[in-house]
């Protein structure tokens, strides 16, 4: 007789190709054999080609997303049904977890407490409240787990299209109570990003508020998806922390390690101010950080004023590409990124970026030394990213090949300097510039003509 596999675990998905693909890689790390099971509301992007690709059972279900829940528990094979959202990811120790409180025969229902993928207080707060059990604190975002014999004979989702989650664990929390596994899920932040942080969370507690009065979500589900904004912009921005000896190394060589922090510290500060003068109703402020360790101390430096995320990737490439992912997964429609050695970086050139990729697949902004400042675009074009010239003067000219051989259209912005070198210094002093920051300009103008 085949082995039953310990655990199912059932994702429902609405066009979720921008997630299903870690979501599986996840479970597979974490739950090694569990039975993964896709139950889809009718996608119409490759989704279903994704998790097939990775090995998942495919169902499909019009029946709203209680109804993908209820056909992926009945097709489980599995005594243990995981529910799980796609854009939620599991901790790396959930076998353990899970196995040490259902080891209870009391325990049919428990969730994981919920963190989410992004650092802000408001939804650090929010988190925080998790670990406390009600109707305002779980949802299906935290991972819902039940025996399938519990599932089977005492309660099954409704088949809504939105709170089938609430209604589930409100009904359960009345029978036999809801349990907390002691580890964090970590979801996405997507819908705060769209929406708004106070703002979201404002509209759930007054959706919640009227499904206890009606009982249902009457005519929620369309108030639900008007407000949800899809037209977001994000700024990427690479940073470091500015250390004396770990930044502009090829500055320092010649002019010191201090001159070379502080040139960094004001150059960075000044792209960070133009940064936040784009509209945050529309746009989100992204900074990757390019030490783990550092996230605290780049935290304090500006003030929490950006969303944070360590850089990932073992090459540059790798890294803007990972930048890249994280952030159109938050549904966002354009996305530009920069670094932090432009002393002419502007607000006005950032948002001409954007007004560019209305008509253009991609937008760059040309450096001196053959490379480019600014990259911006509406989608992932993965081949921008690989095997490319990273920190040579080929790097521009081999980008403008590969956009050429993907027929893709593309606009140019003005050319500026980034500063590497002390020659690069040089001549930037000595151009006259649209702008030069006064600390900058001053720093540059003591070093250099001091003797």
């Amino acid at each position: 007789m085949k082995n039953r596999k310990k655990y199912s675990v059932i994702i429902p998905t609405l066009n979720e190709e921008k997630h299903i693909a870690s979501c599986i890689d996840n479970i597979n790390k974490c739950l090694p054999g569990a039975e993964i099971i896709v139950s889809d509301g009718g996608s119409k992007d490759n989704t279903l080609q994704i998790a097939a690709n990775k090995g998942a059972l495919i169902l499909s279900s019009l029946n709203g997303r209680g109804g993908q829940l209820n056909l992926g528990a009945e097709k489980a094979a599995s005594k243990i049904l995981i529910f799980l959202h796609s854009d939620t990811i599991l901790p790396k120790n959930s076998n353990l977890l899970i196995d040490n409180i259902f080891k209870y025969k009391k325990v049919q229902v428990a969730t994981f407490k919920m963190n989410f993928d992004i650092d802000n207080w408001i939804l650090n707060f929010y988190s925080w409240f998790t670990k406390f059990d009600s109707i305002f604190t779980r949802f299906g975002d935290c991972g819902i787990v039940v025996r399938k014999s519990y599932f089977e004979k005492e309660n099954q989702f409704p088949e809504w299209k939105l709170f089938e989650d609430v209604h589930f664990l409100r009904t359960v929390r009345k029978k036999v109570g809801v349990f907390t596994i002691p580890g964090f899920v970590t979801t996405s932040a997507r819908r705060f990003l769209q929406n708004g942080f106070i703002r979201t969370q404002l509209r759930n507690f007054v959706y919640i508020i009227q499904y206890l009065i009606y009982g249902k979500p009457k005519d929620l589900y369309s108030k639900y998806n008007k407000m949800k904004n899809f037209n977001k912009k994000a700024v990427i921005v690479f940073a470091k922390y500015p250390e004396e000896g770990k930044v502009k190394t090829r500055l320092a060589s010649t002019l010191g390690d201090k001159f070379a922090k502080d040139f960094y510290k004001v150059c960075a500060e000044h792209t960070f101010k133009e940064i936040l003068k784009i509209n945050r109703n529309d746009t989100r402020h992204f900074l990757f950080y390019s030490e783990e360790n550092d996230r605290n101390k780049i935290k304090k430096w500006t003030h929490s004023k950006f969303l944070l995320f360590p850089q990932q990737g073992k090459n540059l490439g790798e890294r803007i590409l990972n930048a890249f992912q994280s952030v159109f997964k938050n549904d966002v429609s354009k996305s530009i990124i920069i670094g932090t050695d432009l002393p002419d970086i502007s607000s006005d050139i950032i948002n001409d970026a954007f007004k560019l990729l209305d008509k253009s697949d991609v937008v760059l902004g040309p450096a001196k030394d053959g490379g480019y400042y600014l990259l911006g675009m509406k989608k992932i074009i993965k081949e921008l990213f690989i095997d490319l010239p990273w920190s040579t003067d080929r790097l521009l000219k081999k980008t403008l090949e590969i956009i050429k051989s993907q027929n893709l259209k593309v606009s140019i912005l003005p050319e500026l300097s980034d500063i590497d070198t002390e020659s690069d210094l040089n001549t930037w002093s000595n151009t006259e510039t649209k702008l030069k920051p006064g600390r900058l300009k001053s720093l540059v103008q003591t070093e250099l003509f001091s003797n």
